[in-house]
């Protein structure tokens, strides 16, 4: 091993003595790498839709995809109205203004409804007569009141455009199911069919309304509103995908922010510690190059950046600093103890080189660890922020000795008089006399370890899960309270859908079958678990209903539904030559499929999970094996990403562990390379105990502070392992070996966490709570790591190999 060892450290010097006498080439050659993947920068593109969280290849966004091509989009933009009075001539005249804009100037706007348009269902004599609810305006008080009277009577607005106290109203922006963007590569090409053998395959399939046009048509809409909206006359505009447009713009929002303060943190703790202005600029330069090639290269593999992943800009600056750190840090100590340039730059590759790749591959392990992910930006994140964490080990062992290199540097070498080294010094008497404490007292520090183990062991009990996207959201946001609002007067603003398909030509003309869709709608709206439930179902059975009604003199006791086979069809076919489409919301042309639409206020997916599961065991009971049963639709989504969050965590922390216990044995022999695991576990235990103590969730992004921060925290403990070996096998003096360990790496170990925790911290200037929840907690988890390292280390290597000397 130390053999090896040998050869690899004569294998860095080797590499940095090559930098050294080639800087320009080494600079030119890297830059020219670089530039292909930098150049995509361009095409990088944002996507927070609720789909966007979930693999493409994923049975339930499958699922989804297969409702939306049969029934379009389930994802409503929805405006409430809140006026003194809805039956109002003047707020309905103003309400069919709004209207008619929402329909000329929104765009990918399919329909538009509201109480100007609504279907009405009526029957005379004998005539089945659909036509819009205010076709002819009232012009009457009298002639109002009889439009007031059929709405608030009528079932079929209930929850849908009118509250069940009549006090609220809505208007609902359908758009477009296909972007229009592909529409012309969508058609068959017949002329060159016969010349080109792949047009056999018939046209690709459609793409789905983008994310960038969702945002366009959310902010045509609130530009409009804004026109109207005052305390007199409130508007609430929310939506699931109007949701998703501000969590995308807050995200925009704070990812530049992000980057500004890491960049400006890093900048001033590097004055700080080197107080030179090329040990400023040279990393910097390290790590902004490193970030735009690994979005770059986001972009060229076609890959977006989604929510979790709007973290990695601000996390690659702060991650890929550390490299640079250890590099200047050893390399000033040399250069300021009188060395030349070249001997300094020489020996710090040399000495550095191992432990830094070893760092940089357990950081990079720990991230790896989320590509299995179900959740697809997290499995992303495992997958380019390696990418981005070697490019960075990579540029620190080449660029930046080469900048080193070109750049002219006088040495420090006044300490009596320098306070920056004044500073350093006191700052190493710190660090060396934590360690000094934990080889004397190591049972102390072991004794206290275990207590706060045991105390967090409790607090992990009380941890949940959770998947409430609303509540990422600033409680004054007026998203949120529309959101909330909408919820509470309208019984909910999202949706779960359930498609039923029998498999077989006009199967929904069967009374029976009617009845049970019929009966599972009122089922799902008895259902409660706390704040969520279902406030409205709607299905084709309540459209028939409706028909029914109207063809039977409009009389209450004919909602119901026909019992003979024929007139079901019949009265289908009345509906249909009416000139109404309404039918191919629910069912299919074959009347193969029925769709059951279930609202839902926008609560923590968590709890809908009872729900949803005794609505299945229902369906199941109802159909067994005679239909195809899917539940999908915006709600089913949120479950199933809840699902994947919980087996992300076991599977990603699993493998972090697994990945980076193996590298940590690389460091020396197996059983150091285990007991080093020890101070890198008991900070992810703190901090998820802390979260259980204090009522915090696991979400998709409290998730992912186990496996960074043991890819971070780790990193300081093979610096630590890396020296206490060297020296420890001098003369088998555990005390005198963390001394060393501590004066040489210590100062450096101090400052990478610093820069770390700062680029963490900064992540709690976000405007979305799930934000700063995971900036706060994995800040808190690498500078728990980092006391760790200086004082639990050093006792567990005194109480195993202190008898050894």
């Amino acid at each position: 091993m130390n053999s090896l060892r040998k050869k690899i450290d004569i294998a860095f010097a080797v590499l940095g003595r090559f930098v050294y006498r080639h800087a320009w080439l080494t600079i030119i050659g890297v830059l020219l790498l670089l530039a292909p993947l930098i150049l995509q920068l361009p095409q990088v593109k944002i996507d927070t839709s609720t789909e966007s969280f979930l693999h493409k290849e994923d049975p339930a966004l499958l699922a989804y995809n297969d409702f939306r091509d049969q029934f379009g989009r389930d994802e409503l933009m929805i405006l409430a109205f809140n006026p003194p009075e809805v039956f109002d001539l003047q707020f309905l005249i103003k309400l069919k203004e709004i209207h008619e804009r929402l329909e000329m100037e929104v765009p990918y706007v399919e329909e538009v409804t509201s109480l100007i348009n609504a279907r009405a269902t009526r029957g005379a004599e004998g005539e089945l007569i659909v036509e819009e609810l205010m076709e002819n305006r009232p012009r009457s008080e009298s002639e109002l009141q009889a439009i007031k009277d059929f709405v608030l009577s009528n079932p079929t607005y209930k929850n849908l455009l009118i509250s069940e106290d009549g006090k609220f109203t809505t208007m609902i922006l359908k758009t477009v199911n296909y972007s229009p963007a592909n529409e012309n590569e969508d058609e068959f090409d017949f002329e060159n069919f016969a010349e080109d053998s792949s047009a056999a395959t018939g046209p690709a399939k459609r793409e789905f309304l983008s994310d960038a046009e969702n945002s366009e048509a959310v902010a045509a809409v609130t530009k409009i509103i804004t026109e109207y909206q005052n305390d007199d006359f409130p508007i609430y505009f929310a939506g699931s995908n109007v949701i998703t447009d501000y969590i995308k713009r807050g995200m925009q929002r704070d990812m530049l922010r992000f980057i500004r303060l890491t960049v400006l943190a890093i900048a001033i703790l590097l004055f700080i510690l080197f107080r030179r202005l090329s040990a400023v600029i040279w990393p910097l330069l390290v790590v902004i190059l490193s970030l735009l090639a690994t979005i770059g290269f986001m972009a060229l593999t076609g890959t977006t950046l989604k929510l979790p992943t709007a973290v990695l800009p601000s996390f690659l600056l702060a991650v890929g600093i550390g490299d640079s750190v250890h590099i200047l840090a050893l390399f000033f100590k040399r250069f300021n103890a009188g060395e030349s340039k070249e001997s300094a730059l020489i020996s710090t590759i040399k000495h550095a080189g191992l432990p830094i790749v070893l760092t940089s591959l357990t950081t990079a392990g720990g991230l790896l660890s989320f590509a299995p992910s179900g959740i697809a930006p997290i499995s992303e994140l495992g997958l380019f922020a390696p990418f981005g964490v070697i490019i960075a080990l990579f540029l620190s062992l080449t660029l930046l000795p080469a900048l080193i290199t070109v750049t002219r540097i006088r040495a420090h070498f006044d300490k009596g008089k320098n306070p920056t080294l004044r500073h350093h010094i006191f700052l190493d008497e710190l660090i060396v006399g934590a360690g000094d404490l934990a080889t004397r007292k190591p049972w102390w520090v072991l004794g206290v370890s275990m207590l706060l183990a045991i105390i967090a062991g409790l607090g992990i009990l009380r941890l949940n899960f959770a998947h409430k996207p609303l509540e990422w959201l600033p409680e004054d946001e007026p998203v949120r309270i529309s959101s909330e609002k909408i919820d509470h007067a309208l019984k909910g603003s999202v949706s779960l859908e359930v498609v039923i398909d029998k498999k077989q030509e006009n199967g929904w003309y069967d009374y029976e079958d009617l009845q049970k869709l019929d009966s599972l709608g009122l089922f799902a709206e008895s259902l409660k678990n706390g704040k969520v439930y279902f406030g409205r179902a709607f299905s084709l059975a309540d459209i028939l209903k409706e028909i029914h009604k109207a063809l039977n003199e409009n009389s209450d006791e004919f909602y119901a539904l026909p019992e003979s086979r024929e007139l079901i069809a019949q009265e289908f076919l009345l509906f249909e030559n009416s000139g109404s489409d309404d039918l191919e919301d629910f069912t299919d042309s074959q009347f193969s499929k029925a769709r059951i639409m279930l609202k839902a206020p926008f609560e923590d997916a968590r709890s809908y999970q009872p729900v949803f599961k005794a609505l299945k065991q229902e369906l199941h009971q109802a159909f067994g094996t005679e239909a195809e049963i899917k539940l999908t639709g915006i709600m089913a989504l949120f479950i199933t990403t809840l699902h994947q969050v919980m087996t992300s965590m076991a599977v990603s922390y699993g493998y972090a562990f697994l990945i980076i216990t193996i590298l940590m044995m690389m460091i020396g022999h197996v059983r150091m390379g285990a007991i080093s695991m020890i101070p890198n576990l008991l900070p992810i235990l703190l901090t998820l105990g802390l979260m259980g103590w204090f009522g915090l969730t696991l979400d998709v992004f409290t998730l992912l502070i186990g496996s960074i921060a043991l890819g971070l925290a780790v990193d300081d403990t093979i610096h630590f392992m890396h020296n206490f070996r060297h020296f420890y096998s001098i003369d088998n003096d555990v005390a005198r070996a963390v001394h060393q360990t501590l004066e040489i790496a210590g100062r450096a170990m101090l400052f990478t966490t610093i820069v770390l925790t700062a680029g963490f911290f900064i992540f709690m200037f976000a405007s979305m709570g799930n934000i700063f929840n995971f900036g706060l907690l994995t800040g808190f988890t690498i500078s728990v790591a980092l006391l760790a390292d200086f004082l639990l280390a050093p006792a567990l290597m005194q109480v195993i190999y202190g008898d050894k000397k």
